[in-house]
């Protein structure tokens, strides 16, 4: 069975969203840049902020759309 484990979002602009959700999750981040930043939780779960212009191929979603991704080992039967 899956443990999905990971969230990426998304953003106009990972900083400010990092900045927005650290007192909400109350946790800093791993990583923040204009490109990129990431939460890693306690109980492991990851939570991440792409920069919306970065993605190739170019995301078609609505802003605050992501991507789901299981690892191959989840996807055998």
């Amino acid at each position: 069975m899956a443990n999905p484990n990971f969230v990426l979002l998304y953003v106009a602009d990972p900083i400010r969203s990092a900045d927005f959700y650290e007192p909400i999750l109350k946790a800093k981040p791993v990583e923040k840049s204009p490109g990129y930043s990431m939460f890693v939780l306690d109980g492991g779960l990851k939570i991440g902020f792409w920069k919306r212009d970065d993605i190739q191929p170019k995301a078609e979603g609505a802003p605050g759309s992501g991507s789901s991704c299981l690892p191959k080992r989840a996807m055998r039967r």
